[in-house]
């Protein structure tokens, strides 16, 4: 994706940090005072074409809570609209989300996680 941190809060992304710089969460919403005060959005290089992601750069100075409050809430705010607006995910089954587990699992063999041990049987190809 895009090579740096995600900033959370719940389970929210709002902010990321890529290159010692960091970018909050903007939409339709925040995103107007973010271009007016001429805080570029975050752009990373993708696999055919650069990509603009939701996140512009923070104001600076990032010491200055004051002045940086108003901005993160307004992410934070972003962020989770952006999550109420996705759709529900279908619960998973329990164990892991490895395709090899769970390949492992249907097909009774190799390293799924098991009740009884489990040997190699040499006679299977």
């Amino acid at each position: 994706m895009f090579g740096g941190y995600g900033v959370y809060l719940d389970d929210a992304m709002f902010g990321l940090i890529a290159d010692d710089v960091l970018y909050l969460k903007v939409d339709g919403e925040n995103r107007d005072a973010f271009v007016a005060a001429g805080l570029e959005p975050f752009v990373y290089a993708g696999k055919h074409r650069p990509m603009e992601m939701s996140y512009h750069r923070a104001p600076e100075p990032l010491e200055d809570w004051d002045r940086l409050a108003p901005w993160v809430d307004g992410a934070i705010a972003a962020a989770r609209r952006a999550r109420a607006a996705r759709r529900p995910r279908r619960p998973r089954s329990s164990g892991s989300s490895n395709s090899a587990d769970c390949l492992a699992r249907r097909s009774g063999w190799g390293f799924a996680p098991s009740d009884r041990p489990r040997t190699l049987d040499p006679t299977r190809s």
